[in-house]
């Protein structure tokens, strides 16, 4: 009953303070995720330049830690997405690592990912069949708020990141874009990630997957377990 709450209370605000389409297409979004949803996703990676010295930049970033909870809630509220608040209390409660930008002391935005070490729960890459080496990750779910979309504070928070990542001995990043998002298909390009492979995915009621026609069960929070070896 708590999702059903907040989930309303985020489809009045965006129908309240941002416009009634928005809210419109969060419902449809909903639905479709439980019900039926087809998406075109395309894989990219990144080898670090480990030689260079990055410059410091404008994004300044923090290790996501339980004391920025509240701080993230006022943020999900200003985004009309409060049910990320409770994701991020989960996720952080399993061990899950993700980063927070900052521009002047705001907070703009945040990034997920995990490394081999946790690669067993990956609920991703599993699926394309890639299996993470010890000095790369992956990296999902990044959002930067609309309003700091422009004049390159995406890319540069992306740069902070890798940089961040570079310092603590990983050498390169995979990622995954839905092809028909074109600022984050832009932002992933301009900032080197090359296309490593596409699939075409089918999710049927939150509960069965079909990758490239090769059928999954989905285990909850806890990956992916394919139907049989030879494809659906």
């Amino acid at each position: 009953m708590r999702t059903v709450r907040v989930t309303a209370r985020d489809l009045w605000c965006l129908w309240r303070e941002v416009r009634p389409k928005a809210a419109l297409a969060y419902l449809r979004d909903i639905v479709c995720s439980q019900l039926y949803a087809v998406t075109d996703e395309m894989v990219v990676r990144k080898q670090f330049d480990v030689a260079g010295s990055p410059a410091a930049g404008l994004v300044g970033l923090e290790e996501a830690d339980p004391r920025h909870l509240s701080q993230l809630a006022e943020f999900n509220r200003r985004q009309c997405n409060t049910t990320r608040t409770q994701r991020f209390e989960e996720g952080l409660a399993e061990g899950n690592r993700a980063f927070l930008g900052f521009l002047d002391g705001e907070l703009i935005g945040y990034f997920w990912w995990h490394d081999a070490a946790h690669a067993g729960d990956d609920f991703y890459l599993g699926r394309f069949g890639i299996a993470l080496a010890e000095d790369e990750m992956y990296g999902y779910d990044l959002f930067v708020a609309p309003e700091h979309r422009g004049r390159g504070t995406p890319t540069e928070f992306l740069a902070a990141i890798e940089a961040e990542l570079v310092r603590s001995g990983y050498r390169a990043m995979y990622g995954f874009v839905d092809v028909r998002n074109v600022p984050a298909r832009w932002l992933w390009a301009s900032s080197g990630y090359k296309d490593v492979m596409r699939a075409h995915t089918r999710r049927i009621l939150r509960r069965w997957m079909l990758v490239d026609g090769r059928g999954w069960l989905v285990n909850g929070r806890h990956g992916l377990r394919p139907l049989s070896k030879s494809g659906c």
